[in-house]
């Protein structure tokens, strides 16, 4: 069970619960618990001749606090969930610093109402650093009693640019990234740059929402992934997951991988022809019926067909040594089909 996949070194491990949960092991089943759910950690869900090359059958207090999927894999359900929530996090703290890219600021003007200057600064989210600024403890930094106002952001724009406006000012420069700007300064920057109006509230809920997304986002392909009969190639799968957007929910995906394990399992599928994840939701995959079950009797359209014209022509034993002159000569005098009933002339 190998991934690939760059393994976050940590996961929460609340101490608390783990001295209560293990009250009752030897300190020898302790190990061996731990162990256990550090190469889950590590590996994902794990094959059971991992699981009992650790501990043995009879270590029921051990394995009680695993549980056993429909592939046969053995998880603890809690380590499981602070991976996936680990993860999560540590990839909206990856994205969050993909944000501070050259290419992916605003400028803005953030004024200080009770002296009147004004801080040029960029941003990926203005309203968030405004929002920070009002709240800030370090008075090193700030200006004033921290009565500000948020008065402009730009388009996106290159980071740089913020370097270039301070140049442009620089003979009106307070301190750090303070300036005495008066109104046609102002202006010149919103015609310069192009201005957006300010709604700080509407400009925090939208990056919050889009965060929210983007770690659901990556919470349901964890999800999906965990659940995967072939773990490879978890970043192609990634790209594939992301790519489906409103074609499929979740518990969609969910139910047609768990069809999939029942059709690998019922075919007896040998691991290298399961197909890749990405390949599987590239496919649409979820859509697919996989297991085929034989008709209840009486219940197939074809065989309803077959037992009424059996019933409709009742033919007589035609002995062997008729030739095939007597043979039609037979069917024709002794069978006379109903209404509606297609039979063949034998020839």
């Amino acid at each position: 069970m190998t991934e690939e996949r760059g393994k976050d070194p940590a996961v929460l491990l609340y101490t608390s619960d783990f001295l209560v949960g293990t009250t009752t092991m030897t300190n020898e089943q302790k190990g061996k618990y731990i162990t256990l759910l550090c190469l889950q950690h590590q590996q994902g869900r794990l094959e059971k001749e991992d699981m009992f090359n650790i501990c043995s059958e009879n270590d029921t207090k051990i394995l009680k606090k695993f549980d056993v999927d429909e592939n046969g894999l053995y998880f603890n359900k809690r380590m499981e969930n602070e991976a996936i929530k680990r993860r999560a996090y540590s990839e909206s703290r990856r994205q969050s610093r993909l944000k501070t890219n050259e290419d992916n600021v605003k400028i803005y003007l953030i004024k200080d109402n009770d002296t009147g200057y004004v801080k040029i600064g960029s941003s990926v989210n203005p309203a968030r650093r405004f929002s920070e600024m009002c709240n800030q403890k370090n008075p090193a930094i700030t200006v004033g009693n921290r009565n500000y106002s948020l008065i402009f952001t730009s388009r996106v724009v290159l980071r740089s640019e913020e370097a270039v406006m301070h140049k442009m000012f620089s003979s009106k420069r307070i301190s750090g990234e303070w300036f005495e700007l008066n109104n046609d300064d102002i202006n010149n920057v919103r015609l310069t740059y192009g201005e957006r109006t300010v709604n700080e509230n509407e400009n925090e809920n939208e990056n919050i929402n889009e965060n929210i997304n983007v770690n659901k986002k990556k919470l349901d392909f964890e999800k999906f992934y965990l659940s995967y009969p072939r773990k490879e190639s978890k970043g192609k799968a990634e790209i594939a997951f992301n790519a489906i957007k409103d074609e499929a929910t979740i518990e969609q995906l969910l139910d047609g991988v768990q069809r999939y394990c029942k059709h690998i399992k019922k075919e007896c599928i040998d691991r290298q022809f399961i197909k890749l994840p990405a390949t599987w939701l590239n496919q649409k995959c979820w859509e697919d019926s996989y297991t085929v079950e034989l008709p209840a009797k009486g219940k197939c359209p074809a065989l309803k067909i077959i037992e009424q014209s059996k019933q409709e022509a009742s033919f007589e034993p035609i002995p062997k040594e008729c030739t095939s002159e007597e043979l039609r000569r037979k069917f024709y005098a002794t069978n006379t089909p109903k209404a509606g009933t297609n039979i063949t002339t034998p020839t």
